[in-house]
């Protein structure tokens, strides 16, 4: 075996880049997930006082989640994406205060400035027009907590909400393939308990904007880096998860 291709995947462990392998345990968290879905759905129709949102819109990484600084080890290097979620309120009396419970979909890449660094770093080892699969963040919060609603004339209101999050954050396959070498890393699903805070506008009793805070803590990941030929190599870090979401919902 080549000193390059050693080269190539000890590198390879040493950045985070990972990938989903599920396990029986984990995968109770995402039928969690579907079964609190289908509750949301049956709550809605349950009570009388009661609001159901769905929306989707953009997911902006902040602090270390953003960070495209290699020296930080909790950097993330993750790029804007998508946001598609559910939220119930249930009010528990007339002054406004109630219940919230929800769950999301957040999907995150790579900035292109560090798929740029990812690629110099390779290149810089000698390997050169290489194939590769980068990896992406996919986050699966699940939310609950007080919700505050003031109706400010009989078109608008404004809401507010503040809870605890149960995060499971999956990192998809990150594969760098050249010169006959192809060097994969895999990692587990990770969870993470965390906050959620944030609030919006109603508009004519249906269409909302939203602007939340999620604090999903750090994950602790741990996975395998392998390539053809050489034994695979165990990695584990934390990776932080924190997000501003903007989003457009409608209200039922």
């Amino acid at each position: 075996i080549s000193n390059l291709k050693i080269s190539w995947f000890k590198i390879n462990c040493s950045i985070s880049y990972n990938h989903l392998t599920f396990k029986k345990r984990n995968r109770k968290v995402l039928q969690y997930s579907i079964a609190l879905a289908f509750l949301l759905f049956a709550s809605a129709e349950t009570f009388a006082q009661h609001n159901f949102r769905t929306h989707i819109g953009f997911a902006i990484p902040v602090s270390d989640f953003g960070s495209e600084d290699f020296n930080n080890e909790y950097s993330g290097g993750a790029a804007t994406g998508i946001n598609i979620g559910f939220k119930y309120t249930y009010q528990l009396s007339d002054n406004g205060l109630g219940l919230f419970e929800g769950i999301d979909y957040i999907n995150n890449g790579l900035t292109k400035d560090v798929k740029n660094d990812i690629e110099t770093v390779f290149e810089e080892m000698g390997l050169f027009g290489a194939d590769y699969k980068f990896y992406r963040f996919n986050s699966i919060p699940i939310s609950a907590g007080l919700n505050y609603t003031y109706p400010a004339n009989e078109n608008v209101a404004l809401f507010g909400n503040a809870g605890i999050t149960l995060n499971s954050l999956m990192i998809s396959d990150f594969v760098i393939e050249g010169s006959g070498i192809k060097v994969t890393s895999e990692y587990d699903l990770a969870n993470s308990m965390g906050i959620k805070i944030g609030g919006g506008v109603l508009i004519n009793k249906n269409i909302s904007i939203a602007l939340d805070y999620l604090g999903l803590g750090a994950h602790s990941i741990n996975g395998k880096a392998r390539a053809d030929g050489i034994p695979s190599e165990e990695i584990d870090f934390e990776q932080k998860v924190n997000l501003l979401t903007l989003t457009l919902g409608y209200n039922f």
